[in-house]
């Protein structure tokens, strides 16, 4: 503020007001995923099942970040983790990405769980600056009680128009009986034979099984089809969280010709 003197006596106060737009620059980029036992992206939880949360920082700008230790906070009244209380010293300089992970385990089915939250302590290598704190929330995911467990057996390898064997197992693994509706599913890159709808009520601790043949029509390294479950006492259970542990994909060796 300021004032402007016009003749003799006359003072005006003047006020001059400028705004600036300030561009906060982060030390680092955080990505959070989780992902199952097999390396799988996953977006619900299973009890008793334990999945990985994986922790990637990567530097925003040309200064090296000094890390003075990574720690999850995670919620016990919810999950069981494997953190230890071990420091975590890492240098993290622009173009690098630090990785971390561990593993946890829900212990009861919730309709949304918070994971808890995970705590950075860093400072700009040569900066005579104490340690700060940087505080991540983890991801808010669903958490479900499965009541049966799926199983496949099948070849690791196979061959263009030869067919493979293909047995899902379905144990009921709670103490009531189970209404399971399990249809296989041929996909683009095979064709089906054998019976392909099984629908039965399994008994508690009982087992039951559906056996098919697939047909690969091309070589690679192929994505199986998994089959669609339906459990129709708990029919707001996905079916690609119940297959979430069945085998994914099998080699294909191409044809072979023999010239005569």
């Amino acid at each position: 503020s300021y004032s402007v003197t016009l003749g003799e006596g006359n003072s005006y106060p003047c006020e001059s007001r400028d705004t600036f737009k300030l561009h906060s620059v982060l030390p680092f980029a955080e990505t959070i995923s989780l992902l199952s036992t097999r390396g799988d992206p996953i977006s619900t939880l299973v009890t008793c099942d334990r999945c990985l949360i994986v922790t990637g920082l990567t530097a925003e700008h040309d200064t090296t970040i000094e890390i003075s230790d990574i720690r999850y906070d995670i919620d016990q009244t919810r999950f069981i983790d494997d953190e230890t209380q071990s420091r975590k010293q890492f240098s993290l300089s622009r173009h690098n990405v630090l990785n971390d992970c561990i593993s946890i385990q829900p212990k009861a089915s919730s309709q949304w769980a918070a994971i808890g939250t995970l705590s950075v302590v860093w400072k700009r290598e040569g900066s005579v600056q104490e340690y700060t704190t940087t505080n991540v929330s983890l991801p808010t995911v669903p958490v479900v009680a499965l009541p049966v467990f799926l199983s496949c057996t099948m070849p690791s390898c196979g061959g263009v128009f030869s067919p493979i064997a293909v047995q899902i197992g379905i144990a009921n693994i709670s103490s009531y009986v189970q209404e399971v509706d399990l249809i296989a599913e041929q996909g683009e890159s095979f064709m089906l034979a054998g019976h392909k709808h099984l629908r039965c009520k399994i008994l508690p601790h009982d087992k039951e099984f559906l056996q098919y043949h697939l047909v690969p029509l091309k070589h690679g390294l192929l994505s199986v089809p998994l089959p669609n479950v339906k459990l129709l006492r708990h029919p707001d259970v996905e079916s690609a969280v119940i297959t979430n542990k069945l085998i994914k994909s099998v080699f294909i060796k191409p044809r072979q010709f023999n010239s005569s």
